[in-house]
């Protein structure tokens, strides 16, 4: 795991090519150790992996090198996770954040750098996760921070208005603060279902430059959320269509939006890795058809699927056009009478992406008897036309962990 984690990190910093800043940040890192090395008790061979450890957290979180919260989870992190003295590892991590601001110009941005701030972000992040180990090694700070925001987490997800009437004496600033966080989003989550994903696509944007940094500001990031939704769900999909959209939702908050204005914003959330273009139509230059990043697309799918069981009679209708993130959530909250419709999107040979057929098999594995179960899954494997659609099957099967339950498939000829 902790390899993996390494990997992961280093990937990253590659991406973001910055290997100039990482040699610097190593070698002012040797020089502090060189300069402390009979005070410290840390290997020599570690020396490599903390340089790399603080210099992700950096990158990772350039955002808020300024932010005095963010110095003292660090530090904390690299001495308790790495076993290390609190004032060397104070000193590295000073040593991380001077070289970065000597490199970097923080341009100003939506998201205020407040240690509230940072702390609401890490709140979110963990909120949006699915996974609990590799959210740890993504954000680089340690698993402590990351136990604590789940755990507050839980105690808001299970009653959003309960922490108001508790009094609670806190052991630290840290915790008043997490409670603070607690009580504004949970007050968001009642004037918005989806104010967590809203509030994870505007730290997703934190990069942003003008027009979407102040239009971000003025009016949060409902806006983007929404017109990605649209996008997603083929409400629109040509350049004009999220145009004539955006022109009227930003209008009606009381801006003054210009074709230039929705055309940068369009191509920022191209560059933010929200949306791509697949193809032009009528062969114009400028009118192209739009989809969903795979990020933008998970930030979206719970919401596109619960908004769009609430409003449709055929849930199924129009399953094919979508991409897998909103397939798969669809099936995840699909009710218990469309089990003819998820067997029909298994057994008319057009592929579905491993975890939809995943969750297809879960939903029919739940909502259909086993007998049932055993013959259509021993059917739908012999009229399948390829080798790999079989191996598909199985494989979703054996993920279900449904076999033991089903006991005997005929594995046909795979």
């Amino acid at each position: 795991m902790f390899l993996q984690s390494l990997y992961r990190q280093v990937d990253f910093l590659r991406q973001r090519d910055s290997s100039a800043e990482i040699e610097k940040i190593e070698k002012a890192i040797a020089f502090q150790l060189s300069t402390i090395i009979e005070k410290t008790t840390l290997p020599q061979g570690l020396t490599g992996i903390i340089s790399m450890v603080l210099s992700y957290a950096g990158v990772r979180h350039s955002h808020w090198i300024n932010t005095p919260i963010f110095r003292e989870i660090l530090t904390h992190h690299i001495k308790t996770d790495y076993r290390i003295e609190s004032g060397t590892a104070a000193i590295l991590v000073d040593t991380v954040l001077r070289e970065m601001r000597s490199t970097r110009e923080l341009k100003p941005s939506h998201v205020d750098n407040s240690d509230f701030e940072f702390l609401k972000y890490i709140f979110i992040i963990a909120a949006t996760a699915d996974n609990e180990a590799s959210l740890v090694s993504d954000m680089g700070l340690g698993s402590e921070i990351i136990y604590k925001m789940k755990s507050t987490l839980q105690m808001v997800m299970t009653d959003p208005t309960v922490i108001e009437d508790k009094p609670q004496v806190f052991f630290s600033d840290l915790d008043a603060q997490i409670y603070e966080i607690m009580i504004d989003v949970s007050k968001d989550i009642r004037r918005y279902a989806w104010s967590i994903h809203v509030d994870k696509l505007r730290y997703m944007m934190i990069e942003a430059t003008d027009p979407i940094s102040s239009l971000v500001a003025k009016f949060s990031a409902r806006w983007v959320f929404e017109t990605l939704l649209a996008i997603g769900s083929k409400t629109i999909v040509s350049s004009v269509q999220i145009f004539q959209r955006l022109q009227k939702t930003l209008t009606t908050s009381g801006t003054l939006c210009t074709e230039q204005d929705i055309n940068l914003v369009l191509s920022q959330m191209r560059q933010l890795n929200l949306i791509f273009p697949v193809e032009n139509t009528r062969n114009s230059e400028t009118n192209f058809k739009w989809e969903l990043s795979n990020e933008a697309a998970q930030l979206t799918a719970d919401a596109y699927a619960l908004t769009h069981l609430n409003a449709q009679k055929n849930p199924l209708g129009h399953f094919r056009e979508l991409n897998r993130f909103y397939q798969d959530s669809l099936l995840k909250h699909l009710g218990q009478d469309s089990a003819d419709g998820v067997k029909n999107l298994i057994s008319d040979n057009t592929a579905l992406a491993p975890e939809v057929l995943k969750s297809a098999f879960k939903y029919l594995s739940k909502h259909t008897s086993n007998e049932s179960l055993i013959s259509f899954i021993n059917q739908v494997k012999k009229s399948s036309v390829s080798t790999w659609s079989q191996k598909a099957i199985d494989r979703a099967i054996f993920e279900c962990g449904i076999l033991e339950t089903l006991g005997t498939v005929d594995n046909g000829p795979v």
